[in-house]
């Protein structure tokens, strides 16, 4: 094919993208007349979309020598693309395109580089600088590198699913390199909840690559390019959205021009996508093609998303954003009020530092800025309950609206016309919750109210533009919890029936659960509406078949252990939004199950507002004694101060056998795989024995059966020597006599990666060894053997391999 044929299919690429289909008479003409062959066909057809076969066959013709390639082309249009055809004759082609259809000369390819690299740079220079801190305030500007504060990135083990130490966004590309490979790691994902700085962080690193900023992880890539999955079409892929999204209408060079500079170049071309979760499912399956190295294959990426289930083979590096640490939270309170004096914004400090569910929210950096607006707004009066924070942040929007609008406001009611907006704005976020809407076009505005004030008022945001060639414009919530709080004030204009039916709706969903919350806040004062909540609730939780066996000893008594604690998880968030939970915490307990999995890293956000008489302890207080309950090594909870959180769980076990008649068994769940596994056993004793010594008749020994510990292998016996073990494997709290019988239900199938104990890190000898059925049974008789004074008992359980799993 010569060069100025090539030149004139490469000029009208796109077009032909859009409106070819070749997989009808197209494909077949060109096989019969010999310009493609059999495996060229093949390879066409393999893809799945039209866009792809063609782009796949345009691809595959452009590298043809023959010579009447391009005459039997045209001739296979005439039949069904006429159209192509004629705007092939009208496309211009110059000397100049011809001579660049060819070889580019190294310097003209640096010329090339140079300008993406000076309009991208211009580009996240004029859009990142100076950013609006506030829809509704249009005045009030920040610039991104002054009020950027750094977010809590930790690293994700795929293999033992658990956070690892943490990552700056300095040592993003510049880390150690990952096991198993030579350099340092090429895919990132990183993943957070929403509102916890992703899309920040991805608006961070292009402007540091466009301004050079100094230590910078980036600033060595020769393109940056950045995109946003939401702003992507449907039948757009990845390549077509970065030449849309980030390059003027006027550019110099074209989509193709990119794509040809991108497959020769892209060894050090840095690609990043924020928002893989809010792209459409045909984008998510460009991304991962992407990702397989089907284009691009040597270029670097990162990808964010919400928590989200994909596959660890396609990134060397996992990491979640957690948001703000303290201090973090502490340095953006100071940016924020940084023309006011300490004594002002201290207050707020202290009040965060001090109530835990403060802690909690300001991980968020978005809800850290709704905070520091309404501690400015209310001079320093913040709620406790989250749908009152959100409530209140909504009057705070309300009033700065009236101000600019120079409307009358008494107090905190709201005027008339500000009610119609109000409930206009309310529909309009419960549709999109309904239709899994987050942005919304002028004309669907329009459809519910003509009056401009709806997308003023300063819950909505004008959204970027789709397209740099499509300038419709599109609005969006500032963030997802003003959307799913303006949706659940809707339903008090909802009937009992259609609440209902909704309520339950948003149930069966992990996204939408959150409205429960919210609806239950926006109900408190309404106790028979809250009654039947609740009482969904109850059966929700009894629904939830989320349950792992555990089968221990001889006589298989089985354990159903509700692993993930989520459906009560979301019932204690109910319960904190309203007035009087004891009236409605009997509901939740009664569907409490017999054995009792009480995952405290997750359940102590529950009772934060109230650390004695919180919605948990209610739940606790109103149950019937369980036959068993289970917590995780009492040394998870916290890196920092492991002695404090394992008082919090013996709190809570402790108060479960006030408030319940009978006895029940403990069950310790020590995973060897994740930390010490059988070698923290002595750890846990020692600290239940000294709190138990502290109080009064404790429990240990009245109402707890005994402690039963399940145990998944010891890898850290393998690095100690004889003395080292057993110094390390005895309980030593002067009170440990008067613990109760303590079972050690040994794995009887052992760790996929498990290893046999070399004989020197025991007194067995290798006859014994050879019997025993699993590293944790050597571990237990060792520990038996250094605590003679103890009752210890060793027995075999059937501990399912997706325990471990189902935890981390």
């Amino acid at each position: 094919m010569e060069q100025s044929e090539k030149l004139r299919i490469r000029k009208n690429y796109t077009d032909l993208l859009r409106d070819l289909q070749v997989d009808y008479y197209v494909l077949d003409y060109l096989f019969q007349q010999g310009v493609l062959t059999m495996d060229d066909r093949e390879r066409v057809m393999a893809q799945v979309t039209t866009r792809d076969k063609t782009r796949m066959f345009l691809d595959l013709l452009m590298k043809k020598d023959n010579k009447d390639a391009y005459t039997h082309f045209c001739f296979s249009l005439k039949e069904d693309h006429s159209f192509l055809l004629d705007l092939f004759g009208s496309t211009e082609i110059t000397k100049e395109d011809i001579r660049n259809c060819g070889e580019v000369p190294a310097a003209e390819e640096t010329e090339m580089l140079q300008e993406f690299q000076k309009e991208l740079r211009h580009h996240y220079i004029d859009l990142y600088t100076q950013t609006d801190t506030v829809p509704w305030n249009e005045e009030i500007e920040v610039s991104l590198p002054k009020v950027f504060t750094d977010l809590e990135i930790v690293e994700k083990d795929t293999v033992k699913r658990q956070l690892m130490g943490p990552v700056t966004l300095g040592d993003l590309f510049t880390t150690v390199p990952v096991p198993g490979k030579t350099a340092p790691p090429k895919r990132v994902f990183i993943d957070g909840v929403p509102g916890m700085g992703k899309s920040t962080l991805c608006q961070k690193l292009s402007y540091d690559w466009a301004v050079g900023t100094p230590g910078s992880s980036v600033k060595n890539f020769d393109l940056v390019l950045f995109i946003e999955a939401q702003h992507i079409l449907e039948d757009w892929d990845v390549l077509e959205a970065m030449y849309d999204q980030l390059f003027p209408r006027d550019f110099r060079f074209s989509l193709a021009d990119l794509i040809w500079y991108l497959q020769r170049n892209h060894e050090n071309v840095l690609v990043i996508v924020d928002g893989f979760t809010e792209g459409s499912s045909q984008l998510q399956e460009k991304v991962l093609e992407f990702l397989q190295g089907k284009y691009l294959r040597h270029a670097s990426c990162v990808i964010t998303s919400r928590p989200t289930k994909i596959s660890a083979k396609y990134f060397d590096l996992r990491l979640r954003c957690k948001g703000f640490t303290l201090r973090s939270v502490k340095k953006f309170i100071s940016q924020y009020f940084h023309d006011r004096s300490p004594a002002y914004y201290v207050g707020l400090i202290k009040q965060i530092n001090s109530e835990i569910l403060l802690l909690q929210l300001v991980q968020n950096p978005f809800n850290t800025f709704l905070l520091c607006l309404l501690w400015d707004d209310n001079q320093g009066q913040l709620p406790v309950s989250v749908t009152q924070l959100f409530r209140d942040i909504i009057l705070c929007i309300i009033k700065c609206f009236c101000h600019s609008k120079r409307i009358s406001m008494n107090d905190n009611d709201v005027p008339a016309e500000c009610l119609k907006l109000l409930a206009d704005t309310e529909q309009l976020a419960f549709d999109g919750i309904i239709q899994s809407k987050r942005e919304f076009s002028k004309t669907e505005l329009d459809r519910i109210t003509q009056d401009e004030n709806l997308y003023k008022i300063g819950f909505l945001a004008k959204a970027p533009p789709r397209s740099l060639l499509n300038a419709s414009s599109y609005y969006s919530f500032v963030q997802r919890n003003f959307q799913e709080i303006l949706a659940a004030m809707h339903t008090l204009k909802l009937t009992d029936e259609e609440r209902t039916q909704y309520f339950k709706r948003f149930l069966d969903k992990q996204e939408t659960r959150i409205l429960c919350i919210f609806i239950t806040g926006v109900f408190k004062d309404q106790p028979s509406n809250l009654r039947e909540l609740f009482e969904i609730l109850a059966e929700f939780c009894t629904s939830d078949n989320d349950t792992i066996v555990v089968s221990a000893d001889s006589q298989k008594v089985r354990y159903s252990f509700n692993l993930t604690t989520k459906a009560y998880s979301l019932c204690f968030h109910c319960l904190n939004e309203v007035d009087n939970p004891d009236h409605y915490a009997g509901f939740i307990a009664q569907s409490m199950p017999e054995d009792l999995f009480l995952d405290l890293k997750i359940l102590q956000n529950h009772y934060l507002c109230h650390p004695t008489t919180g919605s948990c302890y209610s739940v606790l207080e109103n149950m019937p004694c369980p036959r068993s309950v289970m917590v995780l090594e009492l040394s998870y909870f916290s890196e920092s101060d492991s002695a404090k959180t394992a008082a919090s769980v013996y709190k809570t076990l402790s108060h479960v056998a006030k408030h319940s008649s009978g006895q029940y068994e403990l069950f310790v769940y020590c995973d060897g795989v994740n930390r010490y596994g059988f070698a923290s056993i002595p750890y846990v004793l020692n600290i239940l024995s000294k709190l138990n010594s502290q109080e009064r008749n404790g429990f240990l020994q009245t109402r707890v059966k005994s402690i039963n510990f399940l145990v998944q292998g010891c890898s850290v016996l393998r690095t100690m020597t004889d003395e080292e073990m057993h110094r390390e494997m005895k309980v030593s709290d002067p009170a440990r006599k008067s613990l109760p019988p303590i079972v050690i239900y040994t794995n009887v199938t052992p760790c996929p990666n498990l290893r046999k104990v070399p004989h020197k890190l025991c007194t067995m000898n290798e006859a014994e060894c050879r019997d025993m059925r699993s590293e944790g049974e050597i571990s237990a008789q060792i520990l038996a053997r250094n605590n003679p004074e103890l009752n210890i008992e060793i027995r075999p359980a059937e501990i399912p391999c997706e325990f471990v799993m189902e935890l981390h």
